[in-house]
């Protein structure tokens, strides 16, 4: 198994958590720019349908940044318990795992384990992964080991029914009214298109299981129009999009 790279370019060390993630990144990640995505997120014979971006559903009341790949072993539960029903759960291209958490048991969608996966392909570009129910064991060594590591491209990274995938870029900025009701969830402002990354036929391949018909094909989160209604809205002095810690 090979371990990643450390980047040369070393930083000096921080206290905040996000400066000291960032200065994670920057030790073993490579380049910059989109890569094109060779595989699918999970086995196309397994996939059942696409949710894009900017869905409001669930606990989500503003457009998500994510989309919601579900296998057609799902039978619609929020949780699941039965491995059978579990599906192979891909990396999309070479790429680097930066990190591996569980999920507070509050949002986890099986007893089995909830796992949060994080994937960069280049230092401007990665994927993220929520509601994986099994890990690899190469996987299950990065979150013990906290040592980032290689994925191929088509890799098993994990097994479940369905989970939630981002694709961001930091080479993206989303519109928005008020930039400063996003302090500590920056990177979504850099949620790019689910589906333009990957290359034909595979992105065709899986437009046909989306859910949306019409363009954007990849969803939509920023609805921000200065002077109008129209837009996410936060109520005041309740800290923006993160809130305040009543609330979570």
């Amino acid at each position: 198994e090979m371990m990643a790279q450390q980047n040369q370019q070393q930083q000096p060390a921080s206290q905040d958590p996000q400066e000291q993630s960032a200065q994670h990144v920057l030790r073993y990640c490579n380049g910059n720019g989109s890569v094109p995505f060779t595989s699918p997120p999970i086995p196309l014979e397994d996939l059942g349908f696409i949710s894009p971006k900017g869905a409001m559903t669930g606990h989500h009341v503003t457009p998500t940044d994510h989309g919601f790949i579900m296998s057609e072993k799902w039978e619609g539960g929020l949780r699941e318990e039965n491995v059978d029903k579990f599906a192979d759960v891909l990396a999309p291209a070479n790429g680097i795992v930066m990190g591996v958490d569980q999920m507070p048991s509050v949002f986890s969608t099986s007893t089995l384990g909830d796992y949060h996966i994080t994937i960069y392909y280049t230092c401007t570009f990665y994927t993220v992964f929520i509601h994986v129910n099994e890990i690899s064991s190469k996987l299950r060594t990065i979150m013990e080991t906290r040592t980032p590591t290689s994925v191929a491209a088509g890799e098993v990274i994990g097994r479940s029914p369905g989970f939630d995938f981002f694709v961001f870029n930091k080479e993206v900025t989303l519109t928005v009214v008020n930039p400063q009701t996003y302090q500590g969830v920056e990177s979504m402002l850099g949620s790019d298109d689910l589906f333009v990354h990957f290359q034909e036929p595979l992105k065709t391949q899986l437009l046909t299981k989306s859910l949306r018909k019409v363009q954007p094909y990849g969803g939509k989160m920023d609805y921000d129009v200065d002077g109008t209604i129209s837009g996410n809205w936060f109520v005041e002095n309740t800290n923006g999009y993160v809130g305040l810690p009543e609330y979570n």
